[in-house]
């Protein structure tokens, strides 16, 4: 059997109504956002004297593609949703239906141009989108809520399997701590402690000089001893850039450096591993949540129903609504009921048997 897997009038016709539809969503929605954040921010910008060169070119040409991105899937469902509902009460759907062509005929050029739309925003997620949140973060940070964001208080992390960070405070411009803690752990109980007054990161070398330092060494026998110095050189397996980085800022990194962060916080043993490992299967999975939208999408919207397209759009927002709330709910577990790998891809696995029961029940 060959297969003819040339474009038809058909894939033009559908893949540019779907495009076309898909672009003004997304042109819809980035206007309402813009203006949404313009308004709140407006009076830390008139505060600030923010360079509005800068708020156009370093921030809002680097929000809007962040913004585009987390939400491609949800705009690709709609927009299939709202010009295949078009179509169907149009009667168009029957009569490409009855003209012979099959269903899965039908379906083909949402799916490729959902695939391909898919692929686009996961190389722009993983590799381009993150250059552009770090550089619309700094500016916000710098010019429009600058207040507040100098320094990182009360720091614990683990930087190795028995060692533990400990910060007061730490100024992200100075890369200097105060009060800097580091506590050593073997077979369950403290053995070494050092204090320290202030800790500075030394770029050039990558090493922290410490001054002020007290150090204890806890024996086995309860013996203790205690050793004061004016300064140490020494390295550890932490950053400045680690220690502002929160759960929430992992879309700032592509995925060469995911990948390699997750590496560095294994070998310390960082609890931070969860969010790394689940934002990665995150990443893979996006692609295969556009598909499976759009399958629903189409499966849902190519019958003809009373409501008209008003019924079919606030199905589709049920729907999308579900979805988000599944991924959601699932992303606040991982790690603690199910692994980050089952969890970040659970909601595809429902929406995917859902998707197969509507396309049996869908009209052919």
């Amino acid at each position: 059997m060959k297969f003819d897997l040339r474009p038809r009038k058909l894939d033009w016709y559908i893949g540019l109504r779907f495009l076309r539809t898909f672009l003004f969503s997304v042109l819809l929605v980035v206007v309402v956002i813009v203006v949404i954040d313009l308004s709140e921010k407006i009076g830390n910008i008139v505060e600030n004297h923010t360079p509005i060169r800068g708020l156009i070119f370093d921030y809002y040409l680097n929000f809007i593609p962040w913004v585009i991105n987390v939400a491609s899937p949800i705009f690709i469902f709609l927009s299939v949703i709202l010009f295949t509902s078009s179509l169907t009460q149009k009667s168009e759907v029957i009569a490409i239906l009855s003209s012979g062509i099959s269903f899965y005929r039908f379906l083909r050029p949402y799916l490729v141009v959902a695939g391909g739309l898919s692929v686009v925003f996961f190389l722009l997620n993983g590799y381009v989108v993150p250059e552009g949140t770090r550089t619309w973060e700094a500016f916000e940070k710098t010019y429009i809520r600058p207040e507040g964001i100098h320094a990182d208080r009360n720091m614990h992390r683990k930087i190795a399997d028995s060692t533990f960070f400990y910060l007061y405070s730490f100024n992200q411009y100075t890369a200097e701590g105060v009060q800097f803690v580091l506590e050593e752990e073997s077979g369950g109980r403290i053995d070494r402690i050092v204090r320290a007054s202030t800790g500075k990161y030394i770029d050039s070398t990558d090493r922290w000089l410490l001054r002020n330092i007290v150090e204890r060494i806890l024996r086995p026998d309860g013996s203790e001893y205690v050793y004061a110095r004016n300064d140490l050189d020494t390295a550890l397996l932490i950053t400045p850039e680690d220690i502002h980085r929160r759960p929430n800022q992992l879309d700032a990194l592509t995925n060469t450096e995911l990948e390699a962060q997750i590496a560095l916080e294994r070998r310390r043993g960082s609890e931070l591993v969860t969010a790394l490992t689940a934002e990665r299967y995150e990443r893979q999975a996006y692609p295969f949540t556009t598909l499976i939208l759009t399958t629903i999408a189409v499966a849902v919207s190519s019958r003809k129903r009373r409501g008209g397209i008003g019924l079919q759009l606030g199905l589709g927002l049920l729907l999308s609504f579900a979805f988000i709330l599944l991924t959601f709910s699932i992303r606040l577990i991982v790690g603690e009921a199910l692994p980050a790998g089952l969890a970040l891809w659970l909601p595809n696995l429902v929406f995917a048997a859902l998707a197969v029961f509507l396309i049996r029940i869908a009209p052919k």
